[in-house]
C-alpha cells in the first residue's frame, strides 16, 4: 500500500507536471482542458494536488511535457519516458510497448544527457546481457543527435521485424563494430554481424547512460 507521504509527494509532482504544461503551452484552465477533452474543474483539481490526474489524461499530459522538453523535477533530473522492453522473443507493434503500458521516469542530470531535450528510455527486462542486468533503464538518443563521433566503444538498440508479421519487432542491444561501414554485431555474440537500418533490423537509439531506480 502506498504511504499517505509518498501518495502526497506523488499528488504535488503531477500537479506540478500540469501547470508547467499548460503555461508553456500558453493556455487558460478552460483551453488547457478542452485540448485534453478533460472538464476545467477537473484541471483546476490537478493542478490544486486535490486530485490524481487519471488514465489518458495523465498519458496526454505526458506526452505534451515530452514534446515540450519539459523538466518538472528540476532538483532530481529530467522526466523522460520508457518507450520499449529489451526482453529476449518478445515482439511489440513497431518495438514499442503498448501506450498504456509506458511509463516516465526522472533521469539524473548527468553530462551525458543534461544537454539533451529528445531522450528516450529502454527497459532492460531478460538477463542475457551481462553489462546491462534486468531492471537496468537505457537512455538513448537518435544517432544524428549524438553530438559526437559514434565509435566502437557505443552500444545501439536494435529493432528486429518479426520473420512473418513485419509490423511487429523485438529490440535488442547491439555492438558497433564499425558505424560509418554500418557494421553491428550481438553483444553476446561478435561472430554474428549485421547491417544497420536494412530491411529487417534498424537502429533505434544509441545508449547515453544507464540509470536503475533501484
Amino acid at each position: 500500500m502506498m504511504k499517505k507521504n509518498s501518495k502526497a509527494s506523488t499528488l504535488k509532482q503531477s500537479s506540478q507536471l500540469c501547470i508547467d504544461v499548460r503555461e508553456a503551452l500558453g493556455l487558460t484552465q478552460l483551453e488547457f482542458a478542452k485540448k485534453i477533452g478533460a472538464g476545467q474543474s477537473s484541471v483546476s483539481r490537478w493542478e490544486k494536488a486535490e486530485a490524481p490526474i487519471t488514465g489518458s489524461f495523465f498519458l496526454d499530459i505526458v506526452d505534451l511535457a515530452l514534446e515540450l522538453g519539459l523538466i518538472y523535477n528540476r532538483k532530481a533530473g529530467k522526466l523522460i519516458q520508457v518507450t520499449g522492453s529489451i526482453e529476449e522473443g518478445q515482439f511489440y507493434a513497431y518495438g514499442e510497448l503498448p501506450r498504456e503500458e509506458k511509463f516516465t521516469i526522472t533521469i539524473p542530470r548527468t553530462e551525458n544527457n543534461k544537454n539533451h531535450d529528445n531522450l528516450f528510455a529502454y527497459a532492460v527486462d531478460d538477463d542475457t546481457y551481462i553489462d546491462y542486468p534486468k531492471g537496468t533503464i537505457l537512455i538513448c538518443c537518435d544517432p544524428s543527435d549524438m553530438g559526437r563521433e559514434i565509435t566502437s566503444r557505443d552500444h545501439a538498440v536494435i529493432a528486429t521485424k518479426h520473420p512473418e508479421r513485419k509490423s511487429m519487432a523485438t529490440n535488442s542491444i547491439a555492438g558497433i563494430k564499425d558505424w560509418d561501414a554500418k557494421k553491428l554485431y550481438e553483444l553476446q555474440s561478435e561472430d554474428h554481424f549485421f547491417a544497420i537500418d536494412n530491411s529487417e533490423s534498424r537502429t533505434v537509439g544509441i545508449i547515453k547512460s544507464t540509470f536503475n531506480e533501484k
